[in-house]
């Protein structure tokens, strides 16, 4: 006994059905991943970014806090200077 043309047509409209939305959700699956990897990616360097900017700035206010040393060193030894010709 072979299936009439109507449960044919059903039955295959039904397997598309279900391979189409098997397509779409594999489609979302995909594209979700890829954006969470790109989303890991950008967060990673910027932490990189925001670790060099922090790592830049301590540099300077190491140097500034040498200048500032090194201001209070000139300061006395002008002040001495200034007692002595007194």
């Amino acid at each position: 006994m072979q299936p009439d043309a109507g449960t044919v047509l059903w039955i295959a409209g039904g397997l598309g059905t279900a391979v189409g939305l098997m397509a779409v959700w594999a489609w979302n699956h995909t594209h979700k991943r890829i954006d969470e990897a790109w989303k890991a990616i950008d967060e990673k360097a910027s932490a990189r970014e925001v670790d060099r900017q922090r790592d830049h700035i301590a540099g300077i206010y190491e140097k500034i806090s040498a200048l500032e040393v090194s201001n209070a060193r000139i300061e006395g030894i002008l002040m001495q200077i200034r007692e002595r010709i007194k």
